[in-house]
């Protein structure tokens, strides 16, 4: 009897944990529900499954013995396609609780303190959440008791985009800080009106308009970055009206994804394989931290600038080499520092890789009156200064990488080379589509000839181009008359402006040419900043502190 009691005592206690582990729900999970790891532990975290079965949902680790997430994961290649607590991570004993109020993750730390890790913000507080339902398109959502979706995960990506999944302007991808580190890096692709562009702490350096492989089929506003079976597309309002596309071949099941290497890939999953199907920018010198701060990037290779040393590899990146320069880290340095500034060059034939998507800071300005703007504004680290367009670009903090000009091959906006004037170096170009991306944004210096050495003006070129481009519509009957071209250039006559419809032929023809639109200067000064009393032979703004630093 003592036996039988002994063995009954034993059951019950271990009968709670014999059956902790829950069972997997299909598609969909009505509120109130509370999942953790430990709940689900048999099933290796998963609590939800697509009715395809192509997706679940889960509290997963990445890694044996790390940290844990609530993610969404694609179940033939294991590829996890969305994470909930990217930046809150979580143990195999937290809590996600679905309420009517929506999701929440709910974290206890060693005090016993609870606090919330992760929830569902910004749901409309008269709406009340019935169910959460993992869609066959991977797309976690939240109904209502009438089915109507209140939330999605396919508006709050992480680092990847899937087949199916549309992002509205405004939106953003967040890449990895690292391999295994999910929380959100520096590198970010932002879906604007305009285009589909990847940024570097708000600053561009690749944008889906100039990509080679690209096309543009209207100039109606973005609304829409859309990945399907066919491609990469930027859509209109309306969802149909292609604005933007990458064509790529046909595929069952394809993402889209930012590294943290700062590189946009596509890929399709063939025969439990991944196939990369595009990457971009393929020169590693595009990226903009690829060889640290101040590193000098060349044909991909890393390296320090003349009168620098140090590691371009390491976080620490190039310093200058006598200790006594420093460029000066932020406006609240400068403005304790009571120092002057001063301006050594860095070399010729660099470049740097936001000047090619910004506007300059002025046009038509000395290279005195150039120096004189970045030392007024005490974030400015340097410039770029184009003798021939006498554009004036500012070099802000942060300061990324340098880039050699054997490493850029693109259009140059008031960065290159020596202060000799030799002119335009004839390189294979679709000159009309040059002019027209220079209209657009409204930069008519760069098209004039360097050997003019500014005896014309920004006006004249713009009136030139503007009646040039008038010149080349497509249907016939738009083209001016040759008395109206001769009154608008005489001045007798309002410049007719260029119909951007009639013009986007000029794209397609632009596109026959692996060198469209890339022109290089060869006679821009590139100038930077230093704190120190001695000059150097090198290119920064060299600021002569008051005392040590």
């Amino acid at each position: 009897m003592g036996s039988s009691s002994l063995f009954l005592f034993f059951s019950s206690a271990l009968l709670p944990y014999l059956c902790l582990s829950g069972p997997i729900t299909i598609q969909t999970i009505k509120q109130p529900f509370t999942a953790s790891h430990f709940q689900y532990i048999d099933q290796s975290g998963v609590f939800l499954i697509s009715s395809n079965g192509n997706f679940t949902a889960s509290i997963s680790n990445l890694e044996e013995n790390s940290p844990y997430y609530f993610c969404i994961t694609h179940v033939l290649s294991d590829a996890i396609i969305w994470i909930a607590n990217r930046n809150h991570p979580i143990s195999d004993s937290d809590k996600l609780y679905l309420t009517s109020n929506g999701l929440a993750i709910n974290t206890t730390d060693s005090s016993s303190n609870t606090s919330v890790a992760w929830s569902t913000q910004g749901l409309n507080s008269s709406s009340q959440v019935s169910a959460m339902q993992l869609q066959d398109s991977g797309n976690l959502v939240l109904l209502d008791r009438n089915n109507v979706s209140l939330w999605g995960s396919f508006d709050h990506p992480t680092d990847t985009i899937v087949m199916g999944q549309s992002l509205a302007v405004g939106t953003s991808v967040d890449c990895y800080t690292a391999d295994n580190d999910t929380s959100s890096g520096d590198y970010r692709l932002v879906v604007t009106s305009g285009d589909a562009v990847l940024q570097w702490n708000r600053m561009s350096y690749w944008k889906l308009s100039a990509e080679p492989k690209g096309s543009q089929d209207s100039m109606v506003p973005v609304s829409f970055l859309a990945l399907n079976d066919t491609g990469l597309f930027l859509l209109g309002s309306d969802r149909s009206t292609v604005v933007i596309k990458l064509s790529l071949g046909p595929a069952n099941f394809r993402v889209a994804k930012l590294g943290f290497d700062g590189k946009f890939r596509v890929s399709k999953f063939v025969d439990k394989n991944w196939v990369q199907e595009f990457v971009s920018p393929a020169d590693d010198c595009q990226i903009p931290l690829i060889c640290n701060k101040m590193g000098l990037c060349t044909s991909g290779r890393c390296s320090c600038l003349p009168n620098f040393h140090g590691d371009p590899l390491s976080k620490s990146g190039c310093t200058p080499t006598d200790a006594s320069l420093a460029l000066p880290s932020g406006c609240i340095d400068r403005k304790e520092s009571n120092s002057s500034v001063f301006y050594v060059n860095l070399g010729s034939e660099l470049d740097y890789f936001a000047n090619e998507f910004m506007d300059p800071a002025k046009r038509d300005i000395s290279l005195l009156a150039c120096q004189d703007l970045c030392t007024r504004n005490c974030s400015c680290l340097g410039i770029f200064y184009g003798n021939s367009s006498a554009s004036c670009y500012l070099l802000e903090n942060p300061l990324g990488s340098i880039m050699g000009s054997s490493s850029s091959d693109r259009k140059r906006y008031g960065n290159g080379s020596s202060s000799s004037s030799s002119g335009w170096e004839p390189r294979p170009a679709y000159f009309p589509l040059h002019a027209l991306e220079m209209h657009e944004k409204k930069r008519y210096s760069e098209l004039a000839d360097s050997r003019l050495e500014r005896r014309v003006t920004n006006e004249e070129v713009r009136k030139l181009v503007k009646v040039a481009l008038c010149c080349l519509h497509e249907d016939p009957s738009l083209r001016p008359a040759m008395v109206s071209v001769v009154s608008m250039l005489e001045g007798t006559s309002p410049v007719t402006e260029p119909g951007q419809e009639s013009l986007n032929f000029l794209r397609f023809y632009g596109r026959r040419f692996s060198e469209a639109s890339r022109i290089e200067g060869s006679n821009e000064r590139n100038e930077f900043g230093f704190s120190s009393s001695d000059k150097l032979m090198s290119c920064m703004s060299a600021q002569q502190l008051s005392g040590p630093r």
